[in-house]
């Protein structure tokens, strides 16, 4: 075996000499559609869960369930919209939206309920 040494490049200047500044930090959490985990789920901004969840889910920001996704979680969010299902107790502090496609079967905790005509 080898040793290997790395160094980080530099990003070249721009804006007249100033450094870019570009942010790393991911401003949306995504679970793909074709994805599945299972555990706890921390998110510190936004998600969306498009693919299979189980476990647990704690979202600081807003929280979307696609409408192919399959939750069998625990949900604590700001603002939870569901468009597929979910199994589970949702806690949503300021607000949950069941839309037409979605499904919710659990207890919900909310600040304020919207669902749309044929959400369940």
């Amino acid at each position: 075996m080898t040793d290997t040494s790395v160094e980080p490049l530099e990003a070249p200047a721009t804006n007249g000499g100033r450094e870019a500044s570009i942010s790393a930090e991911p401003k949306s959490t995504v679970l793909a559609r074709e994805d599945a985990v299972s555990g706890r789920l921390e998110i510190k901004g936004s998600g969306q869960i498009l693919g299979n969840f189980s476990g647990q889910i704690d979202c600081e920001g807003d929280l979307y369930i696609g409408p192919e996704a399959h939750v069998e979680a625990d949900v604590r969010s700001a603002r939870v919209t569901i468009s597929g299902f979910v199994r589970g107790n949702v806690v949503a502090v300021s607000r949950l939206k069941i839309t037409n496609t979605g499904r919710l079967e659990g207890d919900a905790r909310v600040g304020a309920l919207v669902v749309l005509e044929g959400g369940v």
